[in-house]
């Protein structure tokens, strides 16, 4: 356990994290459309571009980190750092998003990820109202980016 201990560290798990979402995400993606139909990007085009650029730029981060900590442990200049579990949180709520995609629609999805993401990165929790007309700011925004410029129509709730 000594020997893996110095490699479990934000540095190197939170490209590891990013990595099995990035995995997930797409697969999620494509099982509910192709990325082109009839010569035209569907719903999961966009995502599976992401992913065609995030994937190898996380593994370069995740290999350049692994060699940094390594040589780190050989000089012997590795501290001992708090945990931050943000990263974490937020690539669950990104899991929770993609599944719940599907289920409930885009809006309701869309409206809990963004939330939840604006709770764990502000300093002021206690402004509820102001995090909820944003949020619904920001979905509204990206559904018309996608429905309006990009003509790709995501089910809006669950029952549509």
């Amino acid at each position: 356990m000594d020997i893996i201990r110095p490699y479990v560290r934000r540095e190197i798990v939170t490209p590891i994290v990013i990595i099995a979402f990035l995995i997930l995400y797409v697969t999620q993606c494509l099982k509910s459309a192709a990325p082109y139909e009839h010569g035209t990007p569907t719903e999961s085009f966009y995502p599976f571009i992401i992913f065609l650029f995030a994937f190898p730029c996380t593994l370069v981060l995740l290999f350049r980190e692994l060699i940094s900590v390594r040589k780190k442990i050989k000089n012997g200049q590795l501290e001992n750092r708090k945990l931050n579990i943000r990263p974490v949180l937020v690539t669950a709520c990104m899991l929770l998003f993609v599944v719940l995609f599907n289920s409930a629609g885009f809006i309701i999805s869309a409206m809990i990820f963004v939330y939840v993401v604006m709770f764990l990165y502000d300093d002021k929790p206690q402004h509820f109202l102001k995090k909820i007309i944003y949020t619904a700011i920001i979905v509204g925004f990206v559904y018309g980016l996608y429905g309006l410029i990009f003509d790709i129509r995501f089910p809006l709730f669950f029952w549509s």
